[in-house]
């Protein structure tokens, strides 16, 4: 008996519905970033001045505005990822043919995403953000803020690859492959 005539395979259900909630998540970052972008971090409004806070507020915003090229570029590359991820979600609790075409397309972009943000932020934002912290750290902690971010980033960047990787790894084996080209697009 052929795969597709045994209904829709549980991986094109379960990474549908993984797809909407992370790209729901994401569009909520994007929501955020707009907000701190157009009006600064609210959270910043919420606590009383005092003279230490206000230097504190004040090196952060000088530390964004130095960061807001990678921040620019880093919000839209996260609209286009939301925008491929909400897409191939819906398409594939549609059991649209296209799903595995859309959930491709957002997993190659996505990792070569984190590959480019992997470098920009070595980099970039690496020295940039080291430099403005080492200062203010005291000189016995274990390890750099340099080698702290660096870690932190590759690691991070690695576990964030888990998902594009199943997604590749679970959606294309031949059984849904042979699915996914029964179904009306």
């Amino acid at each position: 008996m052929e795969q597709h005539s045994l209904g829709q395979p549980q991986p094109v259900k379960i990474f549908g519905i993984l797809h909407i909630v992370f790209g729901a998540f994401g569009s909520i970052s994007l929501i955020w970033t707009a907000i701190v972008l157009a009006m600064g971090n609210p959270a910043q409004k919420l606590t009383p001045p005092t003279p230490e806070l206000t230097a504190q507020f004040e090196s952060q915003e000088a530390l964004q505005a130095q960061m807001m090229p990678i921040t620019l570029v880093s919000t839209v590359i996260a609209i286009i990822v939301t925008v491929l991820i909400i897409t191939a979600g819906i398409k594939l609790l549609k059991k649209r043919a296209s799903g595995l075409k859309w959930s491709n397309r957002y997993a190659w972009t996505s990792l070569a995403v984190k590959g480019i943000s992997l470098v920009l932020t070595l980099l970039y934002t690496l020295p940039v953000v080291a430099d403005a912290t080492e200062a203010s750290l005291p000189a016995s902690m274990p390890i750099s803020p340099r080698q702290l971010i660096m870690i932190t980033t590759v690691l991070g960047t690695l576990l964030s690859c888990i998902y594009p990787i199943l997604t590749l790894a679970l959606l294309n084996r031949p059984k849904i492959k042979s699915w996914f080209a029964a179904q009306a697009d």
